[in-house]
Order: C-alpha cells, then sequence, then structure tokens
C-alpha cells in the first residue's frame, strides 16, 4: 500500500511538471510570433538590408511535445532511484506517459518522437506504430517465473552460482522465452566460468593416487600418510614385519618427520616382543581351573572361577566398617518356580547385588535357556550349529538344554503365534507348548509373542490343556498393561506366576505392579521385565532403571517394587550386527564375539539387580554360571 501511495504521489509530480512544461512551451510561441512581427516591420522600413531568410515556423506541438518528453524523462527516472523500479517496470511507466502524451498531440499522423534515454542524451525514435505493437507484445510474466528469477538474482548476488543457474533453468523450464531468466542464467554462468575455472590435476607424489575431486592436495596428501601408518600397525599385529616396514617407510618419505611412522618402523625393525606374563601383586589362591568337556558336546567348558577367601571386613583392615558399610532396610520378595528338588526360586535379597559384606543375597542370580516352539530364522550358524539337529522338535531342544548343557530353567518363546509371521493357531501353539512341559521336569517360562490379543488366546489355551500343569511350574508372560487383567485371572486360578513387561520406565513397572496386585494377583508371584537393550544398544539406560528400582525397592521399602527381575537378553544379543558379521583380523572370531557379547550384557544386568538371565549360547550360559559361583563365595 506505502508503495502505491509513493507511485501515485510520483505521478501526480509528473503530471505538474509536463503542465509546466506546456506552459513553457506557450511563452516561447508567444515569444517568437512577437520576434517575427519586428523583423517584419524592420524589412517593411527599410532597416535591414539584402534578402533576408524566411524563418520556418516552428510548430508549437513538436516543440511542446519535446519538451514535455523530456521532463517526462526526468521524472521516470527519479522515480526509478527512489522506488528501487527494474527495467521492466521503468519501461512500462514511459509506455503508459507516451500513450497519455501521444493522445494530447493535435496531429492524428504517425510523427516520430524523440524520447531521451537513460543515462547520457541519446536520441530514440519510437514511431506510434511500434508503441502500439509493444503494448500488445507486453503480456504477464508467470508468477512461478518471477519467484525463480528473484531467487536466482539472490542467489548469485550470495555468490551461490550453482545454486543460481538452477533457478534460472527452471525459471526457463516454464517459460523458455523470458528475457529475465535468459539473462540471469548467461549472468551466472559467466560467474561460474569465472569463479571456478578448470583448474590443471594436481601432480601427487609417488605412490599417492590421484587427489578427489572437493579436497586439497595437501589434505589428501595427510589423510593418505594417515592411512600409511594405519596399515603398518595393522601388518605388525599381523606378524607380517616386511610389509610393516614398507608401509612406514612410504609414509616417512612423504612426511619425514611423522612421529608415528618412525616409531612403527622401529617396531618391525625390532620384531615380535616375547609375551609377557604379568603377575598381579595379590595374595596367592586357587587358579581357574578347566574341566573336561562335558560330553557329547567338547565344545562347552565347565568353568571355575578363583573365589574370594577373605571377606571385605578382612581386607578392609584399619577402616571403620561404617566407612564401606551401608545395610538396607527393604528386602525383596521371593519367587518359586516349580515344587520339588528341581523348583528354581529367585529373590530374597536384602542388600544389593553381591554386596554380601551388607547383607544376605538371598538366592543366587538363575540362568534359563531359550527355546523356540517353531525352527528360529536368522540365527547365525556359530549359534545354530548347537541347536541344529533339534530345531524342528522343540522338545528334544529343550531335553538338550537340560542334559547336555545342565539348563535349570526353560523358556518357551511362542514365536510361531506371531500375528506378523507364521501366525499359527492358538491351538496348535497350546499343544507344542504342553508336550514341553509334560516332557521335562524343570521350570518353563512360557513367553509369548508380544502381540497382547494373540498372547493371551494362547496362554489361555495352553492352561486349559495342562491343567494343574504340574504344581505351579509354569510361568506366564508377558503380562502388560493390554492383558493383565485376563492373563492375571488366569494366572490366579492356577496359582501361576506371572511376568509383568513394561517399557523401560520406574513408574510403568510400578503401576503395572499395583494394577496387578488390585486384581488379585499377589507379588509373592511377579517377576518383572523392565524390557532391556543388549551391550552397546542401549544398555546403560535399562541399568539405569534397573538400580533405581532396585534402591527404591532396598533403601525407600518401596513395597510396589520389592520383586525380582526377569531379563530377557538373549534374543536381544543375538539380533544384533556384530554377531552375524563374519570372522575377520579386525573383529576376531565370530563365535568369541557373540559369546562374550552375550555374557557381557548377562553379567552387566546381573550386577545391576538381575535375578533370572535368559540366555541362547551354551559358552555364555557357562561363563556365567562360573561367574556366579565364584561372586557368591
Amino acid at each position: 500500500i506505502e508503495e502505491r501511495e509513493k507511485a501515485a504521489s510520483e505521478t501526480s509530480e509528473l503530471k505538474r511538471r509536463l503542465k509546466e512544461a506546456e506552459e513553457a512551451v506557450s511563452q516561447r510561441d508567444v515569444q517568437i510570433g512577437s520576434l517575427t512581427k519586428e523583423i517584419a516591420e524592420a524589412k517593411a522600413r527599410g532597416a535591414i538590408a539584402g534578402p533576408i531568410e524566411e524563418i520556418e515556423p516552428v510548430s508549437s506541438a513538436s516543440i511542446r511535445g519535446q519538451k514535455a518528453l523530456d521532463s517526462l524523462q526526468i521524472g521516470l527516472n527519479a522515480l526509478c532511484r527512489g522506488l528501487g523500479l527494474n527495467e521492466d517496470q521503468l519501461e512500462g511507466l514511459r509506455r503508459l506517459f507516451e500513450a497519455e502524451f501521444l493522445l494530447r498531440v493535435e496531429t492524428g499522423t504517425a510523427q516520430a518522437v524523440t524520447i531521451p534515454a537513460v543515462g547520457p542524451p541519446e536520441e530514440i525514435t519510437v514511431p506510434k506504430k511500434e508503441i502500439e505493437k509493444g503494448e500488445t507484445e507486453a503480456r504477464p510474466r508467470h508468477k512461478e517465473v518471477i519467484n525463480l528469477v528473484a531467487q536466482g538474482n539472490i542467489l548469485l548476488h550470495k555468490e551461490d552460482v550453482s545454486g543460481a543457474v538452477k533457478a534460472f533453468e527452471e525459471a526457463l523450464a516454464i517459460d523458455p522465452e523470458d528475457l529475465k531468466a535468459q539473462e540471469g542464467l548467461k549472468k551466472a554462468k559467466e560467474a561460474m566460468a569465472a569463479i571456478s575455472p578448470k583448474a590443471a590435476p594436481s601432480v601427487m607424489p609417488e605412490g599417492v593416487p590421484p587427489c578427489p575431486e572437493g579436497l586439497a592436495p595437501e589434505e589428501w596428501v595427510r589423510k593418505w600418510i594417515i592411512r600409511l601408518v594405519a596399515k603398518g600397525n595393522l601388518a605388525v599385529y599381523r606378524g607380517d614385519l616386511e610389509e610393516a616396514s614398507r608401509l612406514f617407510r612410504d609414509a616417512l618419505r612423504l612426511d619425514p618427520e611423522n612421529k608415528k611412522a618412525e616409531a612403527g618402523l622401529l617396531r618391525a625393525r625390532q620384531g615380535p616382543r616375547p609375551k609377557e606374563t604379568t603377575i598381579p601383586p595379590v595374595e596367592p589362591g586357587p587358579k581357574a581351573e578347566v574341566k573336561a568337556p562335558t560330553p557329547p558336546e567338547e565344545r562347552v567348558l565347565v568353568l571355575e572361577l578363583a573365589k574370594e577367601t577373605r571377606s571385605l571386613i578382612e581386607r578392609a583392615g584399619s577402616v571403620p566398617e561404617d566407612q564401606f558399610i551401608e545395610p538396607c532396610t527393604g528386602a525383596i520378595r521371593e519367587v518359586k518356580f516349580g515344587e520339588g528338588k528341581q523348583a528354581l526360586t529367585v529373590g530374597g535379597e536384602a542388600a544389593l547385588p553381591f554386596h554380601l559384606f551388607e547383607g544376605d543375597m538371598g538366592h543366587a542370580p538363575q540362568v534359563a535357556f531359550e527355546v523356540l516352539d517353531s525352527e528360529p530364522e536368522g540365527w547365525p550358524d556359530v549359534l545354530s550349529s548347537y541347536y541344529s539337529d533339534v530345531f524342528s522338535d522343540p522338545v528334544a531342544w529343550a531335553k538338550k538344554c537340560i542334559e547336555e548343557y545342565g539348563a535349570k530353567a526353560i523358556c518357551l518363546s511362542l514365536v510361531s503365534s506371531d500375528p506378523n509371521g507364521m501366525n499359527r493357531p492358538s491351538d496348535e501353539v497350546a499343544k507344542i507348548a504342553q508336550s514341553v512341559i509334560e516332557e521335562i521336569d524343570v521350570p518353563v517360562i512360557l513367553w509369548g509373542c508380544g502381540n497382547a490379543e494373540k498372547d493371551t488366546e494362547t496362554l489361555r489355551e495352553v492352561t486349559n490343556l495342562v491343567g494343574d500343569i504340574g504344581n505351579r511350574k509354569v510361568c506366564l508372560g508377558p503380562l502388560t498393561d493390554a492383558n493383565y487383567r485376563a492373563l492375571g485371572a488366569t494366572a490366579m486360578a492356577f496359582q501361576l506366576p506371572v511376568v509383568a513387561s513394561t517399557p523401560i520406565d520406574v513408574n510403568l513397572a510400578k503401576q503395572l505392579n499395583i494394577l496387578l496386585e488390585d486384581l488379585g494377583v499377589s507379588l509373592d508371584q511377579v517377576v518383572m521385565d523392565p524390557s532391556i537393550g543388549a551391550v552397546g544398544y542401549g544398555i546403560e539406560y535399562a541399568c539405569s532403571v534397573i538400580e533405581r528400582i532396585r534402591l527404591a525397592a532396598l533403601t525407600q521399602q518401596d513395597e510396589k517394587l520389592q520383586v525380582p527381575f526377569v531379563c530377557n537378553l538373549g534374543r536381544e544379543v543375538w539380533k544384533a550386527k556384530e554377531c552375524h558379521l563374519p570372522s575377520d583380523v579386525l573383529m576376531g572370531d565370530q563365535e568369541r564375539r557373540g559369546v562374550l557379547m552375550e555374557a557381557i550384557t548377562a553379567s552387566i544386568l546381573m550386577f545391576a539387580g538381575g535375578e533370572l538371565m535368559i540366555m541362547r549360547h551354551p559358552k555364555a550360559v557357562a561363563l556365567i554360571e562360573a561367574l556366579i559361583q565364584a561372586m557368591m563365595g
């Protein structure tokens, strides 16, 4: 609106100047007429001798028009500077005032009118027909074209030449005849040619590949030196000292002062160092023993770690006990799976995990082997080779875990019931579960597929088939906020323990326990699944939540959180990409890598407060059981 008001003001000023010009032309005509009359009178009196050339009358319209157009051009130039008009807008205003002026011209013939151009005075002849032609050809520009051209000009001003070229090309794709887009594209290409001339390829030192585009030659040489040193160190690690020496020499040829290359070359020349055995300065104790492999699987070892024979108080010496002992005031409930000799009990802690110097640990953490109700998909060979002969028979699989690997409990994962997978009917899945439960003596944890509706249907079907289920040796899970009512009622009917599963959150875990207790389920029959991750995949957050829950239970007497933890970690570990990468020099042996990932994950969760670990690889289980025995003394 302000621009329109300003333009209207300028237009009024131009009209005023045009009127003043017409008055000046009228006064000039009067003066010329008076002068002509005086010359004629002088000639009649004979005052002027000789022939006098007749003064050609000047057309008042022509003089008046020229003066008006001069004034018009001056005003247009001022308007252009004041409003920042471009050439198209200035040309439109010129033609508008020319048309208005020509309508006032007395003669209607098409005569030439001289219009001064912007800049130095220069006569530009614009016939009336040409003016009419220009008005006919003037057509509105496409809105998107105007925006793209403006964007291109802005990018060109910011020296983003490539972006400007793209904007102008898009504008021409819409309107190939747009002059502004054509001119802008031409300027952008000229700028691109001036800014980014094709430089001659840099000459790299001998042995260095050509420099990649967009990287300075000096930076590329520096990166290549780092690569040579890294390869040299790897060659030393492999024992290829000749190759290592060559790589370090190449690096020093490019950078004679590189300290890392000098040190690497020195190591390569000295040869491999003999392996040193470091003996820690501690009192001698029993060494770790490796017993004979348990037949028939020769790859699984039964390990025994050295146990500490002295208590912490004895080792503390003169340090007062109150400086390192902080006893707890709460206790974790005990949850029992099954009856008799095969029964499994978890919980009962009155102190933080393995803080035997502060209180009673209750029952040692336990491990359950995971068995699937169908042949697994995507398991790496280093894991599946231990069970491949029994994949098709869950009963045989469970028996192998018990008889050969010493499993104290089985977690039967009902993955085949998943609606997004095999979607096996609930009655078929229940029959498989029934056969496993009836054929083995150890406790069985029935772990659903994770779909609340399908898990409710399947687990109810299992309880209907097996009845009393052998003196409470079955645990149902997972119970979530979506199915805790139905499965909680089933668990109460058969006096079965349940797994309360929640996302990684303290408040959600406590809330589900409260809901189950309000339903009538005793917390003595509940174990919590806090949802965990593998080492390297968010395990620190899971440990933080577990520790907060455990501290609230033991130090703040929060009865709703005084229940044991179950950690289903095997499935989390063995879906990690590191367990599927093949063996190589950098990553090491694939099986060793996977076993250590599972064992380390279990140990971290166990030290945070986990009581029941669900695992897969027999070697990882052996490591954790040896660690538990050593920590329990």
